[in-house]
């Protein structure tokens, strides 16, 4: 075992020397050696780009609030309007940023989800992913964000600060990741809820947001020579449910599969906002998040991958009421994922609306 990881350490770090020499002949004070090129990116390098199917509601209050607490008058929205869609019903705001373009149509096959066993049921995450890789061919700007409808960024000034915060540290990706607390989800990458790609580094031509596993990278972790001896042990104990731990497909897996262990692509996520209560939790299952590994541990445990919940009280409070999904950046809160298609089955979808829109009026009215 201790061979097997010193050979892995020694791989790992020769593939570190192209970042290592480039890290070495960076000056800040120097733009001649900056390797995101000549100048700092503008909120006019970036295209926020949404896929939407069905009601616009959601999306059209992102867009509004956006435009009050950040540049996106400089900025440009790209909206993928999956089809069947009836504009007459859910219309978009009117702002001459705003794009709006036809997307994938929901065939009955999708609908089915005819592809094989294992994507049955998963036709909106398809739907999903063939509009983003739509919309990924209009960029013509070096920054995208891929946005939810229902992800909201907070922070003030936050398209600069963000590319700011990209160029200074080369970042291929950056953005939130599944939320710290969703234990079947993949981890410690940025996902297509809320992330930004600098396409020098990274081509969306050939961006694959679909569900499912490439071939050529099936194991993002390879496995390590103690994993027999912990599979064997939870399937002893009859906690088989941890082998499948961080292996949920959804759209832009793929993604996440073919980058996040790469030592040449730098990724950045942001924390999620979120303290586990381990005074609810099984005494068993507390003793098993001590001494397995991450890979098979309900809580991650890399440092800084979550932090404290942020924020005032009703921030709080629409947070817990509505299971909302938040993350903090630079001590503050950062950003809320709705999560509506899960919300919408256990609130009335008024109800909703109209507790969010007080929340983000209060929050765009902060100084």
């Amino acid at each position: 075992k201790d061979l097997y990881e010193a050979i892995n350490g020694v791989r790992a770090r020769l593939l570190q020397i192209p970042l290592w020499l480039q890290s070495a002949f960076y000056s800040p004070d120097n733009p001649m050696t900056d390797p995101n090129h000549l100048t700092a990116p503008t909120p006019a390098d970036l295209t926020i780009c949404t896929v939407l199917f069905g009601d616009s509601w959601f999306l059209n209050q992102n867009i509004l609030f956006t435009r009050k607490i950040a540049e996106l008058d400089q900025a440009k929205w790209l909206v993928v309007r999956n089809l069947p869609a009836d504009p007459q019903v859910d219309p978009l705001v009117d702002l001459p940023n705003v794009q709006c373009i036809d997307g994938a149509m929901m065939t009955e096959e999708l609908r089915d989800m005819k592809f094989g066993p294992e994507h049955r049921g998963m036709g909106p995450n398809f739907h999903h992913a063939y509009g983003l890789m739509i919309g990924a061919k209009q960029i013509k700007t070096r920054y995208v964000l891929f946005l939810d409808p229902d992800c909201y960024f907070l922070q003030k000034n936050w398209i600069s600060d963000c590319l700011r915060h990209i160029h200074k540290n080369n970042l291929a990706f950056f953005g939130v990741p599944y939320h710290a607390q969703h234990h079947s989800c993949f981890r410690y990458f940025p996902t297509g809820v809320g992330f930004f790609i600098d396409s020098k580094q990274i081509s969306l031509k050939d961006i694959d947001f679909t569900p499912g596993s490439d071939p050529a990278e099936k194991e993002t972790t390879p496995r390590q020579p103690s994993d027999w001896f912990y599979e064997r042990f939870l399937k002893l104990i009859r906690r088989s449910s941890r082998l499948e731990m961080a292996r949920f497909e959804d759209a832009g897996t793929k993604i996440i599969q073919k980058y996040r262990d790469n030592p040449l692509v730098r990724s950045e996520c942001v924390p999620s906002a979120w303290e586990p209560r381990l005074s609810d939790r099984a005494f068993l299952a507390k003793v098993l998040d001590f001494i397995l590994p991450d890979r098979y541990s309900m809580i991650p445990k890399r440092p800084g991958y979550m932090t404290p919940e942020l924020g005032e009280a009703d921030y709080l409070q629409f947070s817990h009421r509505y299971k909302a999904e938040c993350y903090n950046w630079n001590n503050a809160p950062f950003a809320i994922h709705v999560r509506t298609r899960y919300v919408t089955t256990q609130h009335p979808l008024e109800e909703l609306k109209s507790e969010l829109l007080k929340l983000l009026n209060r929050l765009s009215d902060q100084k």
